[in-house]
């Protein structure tokens, strides 16, 4: 777990998703990877957080994506999984 700053937004990034992280209730953000594009109790739990992004490389277009890419690709991502559903 490392936490960073890009520009204005501080970010706690891990592998693996998890629940709350230091800064949850200040508005930090959590990246993390591990479950890719799989949906799972585990990933559909990790929507429902208003500051977490996945990293995964398939949400992403398997390229590196700058913070303001990961926030659009997430909400693609999940507007793909609510049509599913």
């Amino acid at each position: 777990m490392m936490r960073i700053q890009d520009d204005d937004q501080k970010i706690c990034l891990c592998h693996f998703p998890i629940a709350e992280w230091n800064g949850y209730h200040k508005g930090v953000w959590h990246i993390y990877g591990h479950i890719h594009n799989r949906i799972s109790d585990t990933s559909k739990f990790m929507m429902t957080r208003e500051y977490a992004l996945n990293a995964d490389c398939m949400i992403n277009n398997y390229t590196p994506a700058s913070f303001n890419e990961l926030v659009r690709n997430n909400v693609e991502f999940k507007k793909k999984v609510q049509v599913l559903q």
